[in-house]
C-alpha cells in the first residue's frame, strides 16, 4: 500500500470541513505538515479562530498556508460561499482533497422509538444534507477544474464517526 503522500496532489488544496477539531484537525495537521495547502470549514467561531492560530504556525514551518472559514454545512448558501472565497484566498491551487468530514452525535435521547423526531433534524441535517451540499458544490468545482496538473487523481472522502460504527449513537432499536 503507498503512502497517502504519494497518492494526493500535495501540490494541490486540500478543503477539510470540520477542520477545526476531531479528525479534521488532525487531517488538517497532516496534511500541512506534508507541505499542503489547507482551507477548514468549521461552524465554531471559536474553534475555528484557535485552530486557525495553531494550524497557522504549523502551516508556516511548513511553508504553506491554512485558511479558516466559518460554514455551515446545513445551508448550501454557506458552502457556495465558501467554495468562493476559497478560490480567491487560493487563486493558483487546484482542488485535489475534499475531506468531507463535518458531523455531530447530536442530542437525541433513547432509542429512535423513545425520541422525538425533532431531536433527530439537527443530526440528519449535518450528518446527511451537511454532507450532500458539500458533495454537491465541492465535487462540482473539482470536475470542473479538469485534470491535476501532476496528473494524479484529486480524491474526495466522506467520513462516518466511529460514533456510529459503536453505536454511541442512540441510533438503536430493541424489540
Amino acid at each position: 500500500m503507498s503512502n497517502w503522500t504519494t497518492v494526493l496532489d500535495t501540490a494541490g488544496l486540500a478543503v477539510v470541513t470540520g477542520g477545526a477539531s476531531g479528525f479534521g484537525y488532525e487531517t488538517s495537521t497532516r496534511l500541512l505538515k506534508a507541505g499542503m495547502a489547507v482551507a477548514i470549514l468549521d461552524i465554531s467561531v471559536k474553534e475555528l479562530a484557535n485552530a486557525q492560530k495553531s494550524l497557522g504556525e504549523i502551516a508556516a514551518a511548513n511553508n504553506t498556508k491554512v485558511h479558516g472559514i466559518q460554514c455551515n454545512v446545513t445551508k448550501k448558501s454557506d458552502c457556495i460561499n465558501a467554495a468562493n472565497e476559497i478560490a480567491k484566498h487560493f487563486p493558483n491551487k487546484q482542488i485535489s482533497f475534499l475531506f468531507n468530514n463535518a458531523g455531530i452525535n447530536g442530542n437525541a435521547t433513547g432509542g429512535i422509538l423513545q425520541s422525538d423526531t425533532e431531536a433527530w433534524k439537527g443530526i440528519f441535517a449535518v450528518n446527511v444534507y451537511g454532507a450532500v451540499n458539500i458533495l454537491q458544490v465541492f465535487t462540482d468545482i473539482i470536475v470542473k477544474q479538469g485534470k491535476l496538473a501532476s496528473g494524479k487523481n484529486a480524491h474526495v472522502v466522506t467520513t462516518s464517526s466511529v460514533v456510529g460504527l459503536l453505536n454511541h449513537n442512540p441510533g438503536y432499536v430493541f424489540l
